[in-house]
């Protein structure tokens, strides 16, 4: 799994670094480590389990080797994987200087003959793709209006010319389903502050864009996510997005 060969790297990045501070908000998690990184995931708001792993840490994070939360990144409940994500998201925010910013469509050649597939709700943004595309399936969990329930994505999927999926599927551990059932696509993006810069392990999976978030303002960040902002406010007023071609 996809996951798997996260935790892999993140072994590997996590060296003598150590965690300063860990913050879990309803909408978002945020680690920050003694290199001055800090990376942000997605939190699923409808999560009750805080998972049993948790237990130990909580309220003493801050000083713990960033190793120890490495396992997090494939673990079942879902505000630790977030915190593993997190964690991986700081751990390779250093790759990301000098990578441009923008959207991923202003990089992407998109035409009325194509089927776009969105794996999430990204609000104007897919208002904006539906307006170059030839036709546009957005997929989410709790669909509404047009969209399509997510188990439809087997079914779908395939015959999208462009896929564009949102990186908390990292944290749901649902982005190798999805995966599979892009293999027409010419362009796979992985989209959101939740996607891990880590171009190796998502090339050989098909992707062919990573476009994520630089924190600019870590402090401002884990503040902010305590106090339940949810990830539009995140966004805006501690991140530059970034776009990586694979």
């Amino acid at each position: 799994m996809i996951c798997h060969e996260i935790k892999e790297e993140a072994f590997k990045l996590a060296e003598d670094k150590t965690v300063t501070r860990l913050t879990c908000g309803p909408y978002f998690a945020a680690v920050s480590l003694s290199d001055g990184s800090c990376g942000l995931s997605f939190q699923f708001p409808y999560n009750s389990h805080f998972g049993e792993e948790m237990m130990g840490i909580s309220g003493s994070a801050s000083g713990r080797p960033a190793s120890e939360f490495c396992d997090y990144i494939c673990s079942v409940g879902l505000q630790s994987s977030a915190i593993g994500i997190a964690l991986a998201n700081a751990l390779t925010a250093n790759t990301r200087e000098g990578l441009p910013g923008g959207d991923f469509y202003d990089y992407i050649n998109i035409t009325k003959n194509d089927a776009v597939g969105i794996i999430g709700n990204f609000g104007k943004m897919n208002s904006k793709i539906e307006e170059m595309c030839g036709e546009l399936r957005v997929f989410e969990l709790n669909p509404t209006g047009k969209q399509y329930p997510a188990h439809s994505e087997p079914l779908l999927l395939p015959g999208c010319d462009i896929v564009v999926i949102t990186a908390s599927t990292l944290v749901n551990k649902t982005v190798d389903h999805i995966i599979d059932s892009c293999k027409n696509a010419r362009e796979i993006v992985l989209l959101g502050p939740t996607a891990v810069d880590m171009p190796d392990v998502f090339k050989k999976h098909g992707f062919t864009y990573i476009c994520g978030a630089v924190v600019e303002k870590p402090q401002l960040a884990h503040s902010i996510i305590s106090e339940g902002a949810n990830g539009a406010v995140v966004i805006k007023k501690t991140t530059r997005a970034f776009t990586r071609k694979l």
